[in-house]
């Protein structure tokens, strides 16, 4: 049941010909629903109605993760669809936010960019894969992606398919990528040029597909490249960073971002901590590799976390026995 005075409607972000409300319910229970409305007179229309279905296979893919928020309802003929709405930040609001702190002062956790930009591009190789590769998800921008709190939550997804294309290359996501996550913020924020790495792009993939089909998709994107005649400044930045990147590539160890979160995590606690005995580190790190899935990584990823927390203050010695 729901009272008088307890529904809110609020105009958020537009794009091109649709119109977005957040609409919060408070029910009698005390119950909190959030919805998100799409008001689009082109939703009845042939790429209206594409859009449409593409956003339900993302949401409900058939075994993976979903891509895009929870899908609710739609009535094409009255241009209107209803989802779920994602109150996360948005992984330009936490660029933002980061930029803005890093500029004033100093950040403990040395990983905080790539936090972001790791967690943000994997999901838009997410819903590029669910999409059987065929489009490029929506606008390919921080904007666009909504970044769950908790970094042990593997459930960023992509906020809106509006201004989805078609396209069976590779290029254009990637430098889209390279576009609108590094150029923008390093003209927006020029402190963040010291902390932003290229090479996360390609860690992505990683962590997305994992390592072989990484190797086989940077090498498709590297001949896609060597095809091209002219490049501009973007995509030759690109092809200079994967050049670089897949030169001792099937050598080289990748260490997955679970395990910097699960670092930094065990990092957090142990300031707040100094005095803790090994009995509270030992539970610490077994919480720690169970929360953030370690298990699943290769036993060299197990190897790496105990270096850095239980043994990271440990003689030169054993240090260098893991090293």
């Amino acid at each position: 049941k729901i009272g008088k005075d307890s529904i809110w409607v609020s105009r958020i972000k537009s794009y091109r010909s649709t119109k977005h409300y957040r609409m919060s319910i408070n029910a009698k229970n005390g119950k909190h629903y959030d919805l998100h409305i799409s008001v689009d007179n082109k939703l009845n229309t042939a790429s209206g109605l594409e859009t449409l279905y593409r956003m339900i296979a993302l949401g409900g893919h058939p075994g993976k993760r979903s891509a895009v928020g929870p899908f609710g309802c739609s009535n094409p003929d009255d241009h209107i669809l209803i989802s779920g709405y994602l109150s996360m930040l948005t992984a330009w609001d936490k660029i933002r936010a980061l930029a803005e702190i890093q500029a004033s002062g100093h950040i403990n956790q040395a990983n905080a960019w790539r936090k972001i930009y790791i967690r943000s591009v994997s999901a838009l190789f997410n819903a590029w894969q669910n999409s059987k590769r065929e489009i490029l998800p929506g606008f390919v921008s921080a904007d666009n992606i909504a970044l769950p709190e908790n970094d042990f939550s593997d459930n960023a997804v992509v906020i809106s398919l509006s201004g989805w294309q078609r396209s069976e290359k590779l290029l254009p996501l990637f430098n889209a990528i390279m576009q609108n996550f590094y150029n923008k913020a390093i003209a927006h924020y020029p402190i963040s040029k010291n902390y932003l790495k290229k090479r996360w792009i390609f860690h992505s993939c990683q962590e997305a597909f994992g390592k072989d089909e990484s190797y086989k998709l940077l090498n498709e994107l590297n001949e896609e490249i060597k095809r091209k005649k002219t490049l501009s400044k973007s995509e030759k930045e690109l092809f200079t960073t994967l050049k670089t990147y897949l030169k001792g590539f099937k050598n080289r160890i990748y260490l997955p971002l679970a395990l910097f979160n699960a670092v930094d995590r065990y990092g957090d606690w142990y300031r707040k901590n100094p005095k803790a005995g090994s009995g509270a580190k030992q539970q610490t790190i077994s919480e720690l590799y169970d929360l953030y899935s370690l298990a699943k990584y290769p036993e060299i990823v197990r190897y790496r976390f105990y270096r850095e927390t239980f043994f990271t203050e440990s003689s030169k010695k054993v240090c260098t026995a893991f090293d």
